[in-house]
């Protein structure tokens, strides 16, 4: 329904837009001016008004993605365990660990007795652009073990601006999962 109610919009803002930009031209004809040289301003500004964001939210995305986003394995879960010989073997881990937040963590979850997930987002500007670092760390050192940094743009689709951004960087996802799940599933399962 929001959708038959947000194409109704800009048909009715797109036919505005033609009728004001034809407006313009002929304004500008009717003063011996070149049509265009009125026309395309005006059809600047009509298109700036419900688009301003589009154009820096893609460039910003795109730039930040190409310069802050990635995966990063600064130990996997077998050279934790050659470095701690015997501490996987004691450690239990959940099927469905409890979450926490907190001011610094958006989503936080207990992998097992050493290790936590953590995710946290920060909003870049006034441009709806977010980057989000995931990790994985050794509670007892505070060391990180991996880390994605993943850069999303947009507002969402319940949003009146739904067309603006590009989701999210794509990245490997699924090996950061891979390996998060490797170092909550050392031990033995809590039953």
């Amino acid at each position: 329904m929001m959708f038959i109610a947000y194409l109704s919009f800009f048909l009715v803002y797109l036919g505005f837009s033609v009728f004001v930009v034809r407006k313009a031209v002929e304004a500008a004809r009717r003063r011996g001016k070149k049509g265009w040289k009125w026309g395309l301003p005006v059809a600047l500004v009509m298109y700036l008004i419900p688009f301003w964001d589009h154009v820096p939210t893609l460039v910003m995305h795109k730039y930040l993605c190409a310069t802050k986003a990635g995966l990063w394995v600064y130990k996997t879960p077998e050279e934790w365990r050659a470095e701690n010989p015997g501490v996987a073997e004691t450690l239990t881990w959940r099927e469905s660990p409890d979450s926490f937040h907190s001011e610094s963590v958006e989503l936080g979850f207990e992998l097992n007795e050493r290790f936590v997930f953590e995710r946290q987002r920060h909003q870049l500007s006034i441009f709806p652009v977010s980057i989000a670092t995931s990790k994985v760390i050794d509670t007892r050192s505070q060391e990180e073990m991996i880390r994605m940094v993943t850069v999303g743009s947009g507002y969402g689709l319940d949003d009146p601006r739904f067309w603006v951004g590009e989701g999210e960087c794509d990245l490997e996802t699924a090996r950061f999962w891979s390996v998060a799940l490797e170092y909550s599933r050392q031990g033995r399962r809590e039953e």
